[in-house]
Formats: C-alpha cells, structure tokens, sequence
C-alpha cells in the first residue's frame, strides 16, 4: 500500500536584501508566480512548434546512450484539433564502439475533435479513439504547457480522468504557506521541503524554484534529496532545469531548456546491454530541449487536421526536418 506522504512545508528563507514590495504578503507573492506562470501558458490557444530532444547519457568515464527526437505540434485547443509527427532514434554505446542503433520510428496522431487516428511507422500500425482526450493519452508525448511548472517531461494526459496541465495547475495549491529570497537582483527563489518516510530510511525531498523578477517567468528548477543513514546524511540531486523564454504576442513560450538528472542503467528490450555495464549503474543525463515556433494563437489549416493527413510519410518527414521546414532555431550556427 502506497503511504501517504505529508503536505509540503514551505522553508521561510527570508531575504537579507529586500522584499520585493512594501509590506507583500510572502504566500500570495509566491502563489502568484506560479499561477501567473499557468495563465500564460494556457494562453498558447492555436500553435505550431517543433521540439527537438537530445539527450546523452554517461557515467563520468563512457557514454551509455544517446537519444534524439523531434516533434512537431500544431495544435488548436478551443477547437479540440491536433495534429502530431514525432520521430526518434536511440543508439546505445558511442562511435566505434556502439552496441546498437535503431532505426527512426515514425508516428503520428490527428483528431478532429471528434475522432482521433494514431499512425506508427515502420509497421504502418493503425489505431483510432474516439475523443480528443483519448488521442492525447495515447500520444505519451510532452505537454509544452507544462515547462518550468513540473520536472521534463509531463505528457499531455497520464489518463482521461487526470490531464497533465490541468493536474499541475491544481497542485499549485500545495505551494501555501510560503516566502521568498533573493538569490540576485534578478530572481526571486522559494523552496519546498517535503518529508520522505521509507521502509527504511527518512529523509528530506527539497524543491527550488527561482523566478525572474523582469518577465515573472521560471529560469531554474531543482530537486533534491536528503537521506538520513548510519553514516550521516546523504544528499543526492534528483534534477535541475534552467529555461529560455521567448516573447510572441505578449506571451512567453520556452526557447530552450537545459536538465541534468541521474539514472540507473537498464537494458532496452531485445538488448543484450552493454558490456561492463551492471543494470543499476548509476549514470548522469544531460538534456537539451529547443523550440522552435512557427505561429502562435493564429488561424490553423483545417486540412492538417484530417484523419488521412497521416497518409503521406514524405510529408511527416518534411514537417520534421528543421532544414526543409525552415525551423531556424534547431539549426546548427
């Protein structure tokens, strides 16, 4: 059985420079980012973007894996539209010594607002729902709206009943009582600490969040993790997260997000793994994700969101190739 865990207490780290308004509440100001922070993003109504992921994974002494993708989003929210083209490609080792490479996999997802087809290549797999929200829980893929809210990445529904976006804006509720520091002249920071109770151990889980005064947007985002053992206690970061924000329309989306996390090694399906390499090694993971945005709460093509937009693969690819898409950002200086 799962245990509850208690609810955040917010550390009251108060500032030895000022507070940023005379007399400000430190709970509603805190409070105030973060929903300012969800209001924005859930003024992204109509957009079309390209997001590419790389990652690379290693252990401080070889690469383990390396991972690319790219997506392509055009979506419109108020009409309940999608269209989706991703692609990926893993390779396991490095260079000359790389155990394995797959080949890119190729899906797609459309839906009208009515009716939602999913398409994977290779294969040519087929499948369809019969609602927007099946079609986004099918996807498994990141909600953009949800960067700088929650750790990279939050896909756009877990299930139905508990949307992703949605889910996060109301968790902002935990974020009470709180107040603020100033780590610069240019951000505003507050940390969350939770109490862990394991089988074995207690500890402490430690969230950091600094927002910049000038945009109220978040530029970093951290998780750690303090374990009490016989030895004394053990800290051990889980994540951070540093943003780029770029203005469209008075609205801010992300421009680039740079993470470093842990992990533990584990081989893929149908792997052998790699040798010298235990499952449970412990690697560090390096991810970039860039953003590049084509249009934002503009009229979207009603053709693009029908069932046989999917059919055409040269298309999908040309959608997800940064050069032949014109996609600027996600091309190399």
């Amino acid at each position: 059985m799962n245990q509850k865990l208690p609810l955040p207490r917010i550390l009251l780290t108060l500032s030895l420079v000022q507070v940023s308004a005379k007399g400000a509440d430190p709970i509603d100001e805190v409070v105030s980012y973060y929903n300012g922070h969800c209001v924005n993003c859930n003024a992204w109504r109509q957009f079309d973007m390209l997001m590419q992921v790389e990652s690379v994974a290693d252990t401080g002494t070889r690469q383990l894996f390396s991972e690319v993708s790219l997506t392509r989003y055009i979506v419109d929210f108020d009409r309940s539209h999608l269209f989706v083209a991703s692609e990926s490609k893993y390779m396991e080792g490095a260079g000359a010594q790389a155990q394995s490479e797959e080949a890119v996999r190729l899906c797609g997802m459309v839906t009208n607002g009515k009716s939602s087809r999913k398409f994977v290549f290779p294969g040519r797999v087929h499948s369809y729902t019969n609602s927007f929200q099946a079609g986004l829980a099918a996807l498994k893929i990141p909600d953009p709206r949800c960067v700088g809210l929650a750790a990279f990445p939050v896909e756009f529904y877990t299930d139905p009943a508990a949307p992703g976006f949605e889910r996060i804006v109301a968790s902002g509720q935990l974020l009470i009582p709180a107040a603020t520091s100033f780590p610069s002249k240019q951000t505003v920071k507050f940390e969350i600490e939770r109490e862990l109770s394991l089988k074995t151990q207690r500890g402490l889980s430690v969230t950091n969040y600094e927002y910049r005064l000038d945009t109220l947007m978040p530029e970093r985002h951290a998780v750690q993790i303090s374990l009490e053992t016989p030895a004394g206690t053990k800290t051990f970061p889980q994540f951070t997260e540093t943003y780029q924000w770029s203005e469209m329309k008075n609205i801010f989306v992300p421009k680039r997000i740079l993470r470093d996390s842990v992990g533990f090694y584990e081989a893929r399906a149908g792997s052998t793994g790699l040798p010298g390499v235990k499952d449970g090694e412990r690697y560090n993971l390096e991810t970039t994700v860039t953003f590049h945005w084509f249009s934002l709460n503009e009229p979207l093509e009603d053709g693009r969101f029908a069932l046989n937009a999917l059919d055409d693969i040269a298309e999908l690819s040309k959608l997800l190739d940064p050069k032949q898409s014109k996609a600027d950002t996600l091309l190399a200086p």
